[in-house]
């Protein structure tokens, strides 16, 4: 079973527990950290997990009532830019806090514990900072120290946690789990990354971002930085290679727009006819930028996704199933409403590729993360590919 958009490891989990051989693959290394994690904790032992548990809290509530580290060891070794980056989001008290924090995170063995610990405290990372809790965007909201403590605030995610997975382990205790592979990498060069299992996947179940996505890799940035998953210069780049980007600069809006004209040919007419129609809406009112650039990043949008259900065909057994989890979303254009039939139009690329589509399985939105729920669509679909 594979997962060439991964995400936080959902389908991954599932495919071990069903013990299968699950491999998974995605460009946000944050995400890459929590699916390992979370399928290298499906063998802990409960036992471990106690102690590992206990052993961090009782360090982290004698350091609170006492002394507290000052040193920086951890912030020291970051990057200089990252560091200038971080003190622009954190006061100096909490970068204290949270180094104490990931110094005893360090004392523990490596492994899934350890993992799980540093995804815990990624779970904080943004709730401690100055950043405005519920916005998306990269916005500041200063708090006072005394507003703010890191190290409750660990413990707190940390005990809910470690309650859920103890209850979870003991359930599963015994049960026979599969292996798992999850690696970095763009799902666009899946016959890249996956080229010893050509042809050998049995299922793959992905869910890929939506066309002009949220920003994940911008939200997950204070992550990204401060766990040294990716720096700060490497950030911007990233970001804008992601499939479903809607930053773009004006030079390369009119690199994506020139490159739909030239090969919109091996897109199927319903996404062209969309794509023009937008764009001929725009153009004839006054529109702001991000109306003005969506045309080129549906464009890109439908091209990568092309890439991408390519690169699973050739993955695939024949005979086998691809399920793509995805949602539609809208636009306005002209003043207009615009449907986006993202399931529609992936459909009619996947038939163009040789892929034979059965019928789609509605499916409702589950938000994982609160500060999604203002973007969320009510449904997605479950599309059904068989090569």
């Amino acid at each position: 079973m594979a997962d060439p958009m991964c995400g936080s490891g959902t389908t991954l989990v599932e495919g071990v527990l069903a013990g299968d051989n699950a491999i998974g693959l995605d460009a946000n290394p944050l995400s890459v950290a929590i699916s390992r994690t979370k399928c290298g904790l499906l063998r802990v032992d409960p036992g471990d997990l106690i102690d590992v548990y206990e052993h961090v809290r009782d360090a982290l509530l004698d350091l609170r009532l006492g002394n507290r580290a000052s040193s920086l060891i951890h912030f020291k070794k970051l990057d200089d830019r990252d560091r200038g980056y971080l003190h622009a989001w954190y006061s100096d008290q909490v970068l204290v806090d949270l180094d104490t924090i990931i110094q005893v995170i360090s004392s523990t063995k490596e492994g899934a514990l350890r993992d799980f610990l540093r995804i815990s405290l990624s779970n904080i990372l943004r709730k401690v900072s100055w950043q405005k809790s519920d916005d998306l965007r990269v916005r500041k909201e200063v708090r006072l120290d005394v507003e703010i403590d890191p190290i409750r605030e660990f413990l707190e995610e940390l005990g809910r946690s470690v309650r859920l997975l103890l209850a979870f382990l003991r359930q599963n205790e015994g049960t026979p789990v599969g292996s798992f592979q999850v690696i970095e990498g763009d799902a666009r060069e899946l016959q890249r990354y996956w080229e010893e299992w050509r042809g050998k996947a049995d299922t793959v179940i992905t869910s890929p971002p939506y066309a002009t996505a949220l920003p994940y890799i911008d939200t997950d940035r204070l992550s990204l930085c401060y766990l040294n998953l990716l720096t700060r210069p490497e950030h911007r780049k990233r970001d804008l290679l992601m499939v479903g980007n809607r930053e773009v600069t004006e030079r390369v809006r009119k690199e994506y727009w020139s490159f739909f004209l030239d090969h919109r040919n091996i897109l199927p007419k319903s996404v062209v006819n969309l794509i023009l129609h937008i764009e001929r809406l725009n153009r004839q009112h006054e529109v702001g930028f991000r109306r003005h650039n969506l045309p080129a990043l549906l464009s890109k949008y439908f091209f990568d996704m092309r890439q991408v259900l390519c690169g699973i065909f050739q993955l695939l057994k024949p005979g086998a199933e691809a399920f793509v989890v995805i949602g539609n979303n809208h636009t306005l254009a002209g003043g207009k409403r615009v449907e986006i039939g993202t399931a529609k139009f992936l459909g009619d690329i996947a038939e163009t590729l040789g892929f034979k589509q059965g019928a789609p399985l509605a499916m409702q939105m589950l938000v994982s993360r609160d500060i999604f729920k203002r973007n969320a669509v009510g449904s997605e679909s479950i599309l059904r590919f068989r090569k």
